[in-house]
């Protein structure tokens, strides 16, 4: 059974499952990040920015996070999702990551989003409603990437 979870702040201990997936799936998996010594992938902004965490059987298996740019009041950078490989059900975690990004852009009152993503994601987090907009260069970060844009609906 998945079920979600939003906090800001955020339990340390509940942050750290965050942490711990990321490094999972970032620093073990693809080999993007170093390989901290702690076993938590973190970086600064981490500290103010808000995360939803999804658990499958009692066990942290996805995370995605929602940072408020500090400079730009109503906007925020999305990203640092990931699903272990552990989880059985991916297409439920979304679901449930998707939710939770949804509400703490409604409980925030975000009204931008901005992201570094690959097409895939692109495409994958229109059926969820996210319908982004590339607006810059195409970029080799991690793979092929394009900075995106989206303009949330009102209400």
């Amino acid at each position: 059974k998945l079920s979600h979870e939003l906090f800001a702040p955020a339990p340390p201990e509940l942050v750290h499952q965050c942490y711990q997936i990321r490094h999972e799936i970032y620093c073990v998996k693809l080999k993007w990040e170093p390989m901290p010594k702690d076993g938590l992938e973190y970086e600064d902004k981490d500290s103010w920015s808000l995360h939803v965490l999804v658990h499958e059987d009692g066990l942290p298996v996805a995370t995605t996070r929602v940072t408020p740019l500090k400079r730009y009041p109503r906007v925020a950078e999305l990203g640092r999702t990931a699903i272990s490989d552990s989880c059985k059900d991916r297409k439920e975690a979304r679901r449930l990551l998707v939710k939770g990004l949804k509400k703490i852009l409604k409980d925030l009152k975000i009204k931008h989003c901005v992201s570094l993503m690959e097409d895939f994601m692109i495409r994958l987090e229109s059926r969820y409603g996210f319908m982004w907009e590339k607006v810059g260069p195409v970029v080799t970060h991690n793979g092929t990437r394009s900075f995106c844009y989206m303009r949330l609906p009102r209400g």
